[in-house]
């Protein structure tokens, strides 16, 4: 299975985890359901993922 690896700064990561908590998800299990959303198949996909989601407040507002 392909792997992705997703770095974050620390303010990320700890916004990452405060958002897993709240839907009592691991942080692994929350990262996959937001990449999920939308099936993502070639890496232009991904690259377009990241560009649209780029500086959205996801783990902040939710």
């Amino acid at each position: 299975m392909p792997q992705v690896t997703v770095r974050l700064s620390p303010e990320e990561h700890r916004q990452l985890v405060r958002a897993a908590r709240r839907r009592r998800m691991k942080k692994s299990a929350y990262l996959r359901a937001l990449v999920r959303e939308q099936p993502l198949e070639t890496a232009a996909d991904w690259v377009k993922w990241a560009q649209r989601h780029e500086g959205r407040k996801w783990l902040r507002d939710e």
